[in-house]
């Protein structure tokens, strides 16, 4: 873990990174109805092309950038979790989660959790996924260069890098 010589945060954070392509699009859902259920938030097919949409892209993909590099450089105490691995062993992570945070919870409490790790706000039926006509080339580039950005500063700094094999259009990447 890095020393957390940059100390600006005294207590302990955890970071959580999501393929940007994802969040972007959830986002724009989130936007048309301020709602994080899809099916009270489905954006118009139409929302995720254009200029607004470029502008959003450009956008929150730099916030998304400038998000997690403040708070891997500022906290003294800052675990990273990938959203991906989050979702792929929701038992690994949420253990080392807890261990980062000193807290132990009891045996009953920790079944009760794994049993519900599926729920109303895992919107896994999206009516828009990352692909070509939502993301074009330049926006592809420009979403991929800050993911490496990212990529690079974690593992500069004594992180897990970012499973980019999990991202969008990672083989064209």
């Amino acid at each position: 873990m890095p020393d957390g010589s940059n100390v600006a945060y005294p207590l302990k954070a955890i970071l959580l990174i999501r393929d940007p392509f994802h969040s972007l699009i959830s986002y724009q859902h989130f936007l048309s109805n301020h709602s994080v259920l899809l099916e009270r938030s489905r954006a118009e097919r139409t929302t995720f092309r254009g200029p607004l949409w470029e502008f959003i892209v450009d956008n929150q993909s730099l916030l998304w950038l400038d998000l997690a590099t403040d708070w891997i450089e500022a906290p003294q105490d800052t675990l990273v979790v990938s959203y991906e691995r989050l979702v792929e062993n929701p038992g690994a992570q949420l253990a080392r989660m807890l261990e980062f945070l000193g807290v132990t919870v009891s045996q009953r409490r920790w079944a009760c959790v794994l049993r519900h790790a599926a729920g109303p706000f895992q919107n896994k039926k999206h009516p828009v996924v990352p692909d070509e006509t939502v993301y074009d080339d330049s926006l592809r580039r420009l979403v991929w260069g800050r993911i490496r950005e990212l990529d690079d500063m974690l593992v500069e700094r004594g992180y897990q890098g970012l499973p980019l094999e999990k991202y969008a259009f990672y083989g064209e990447a």
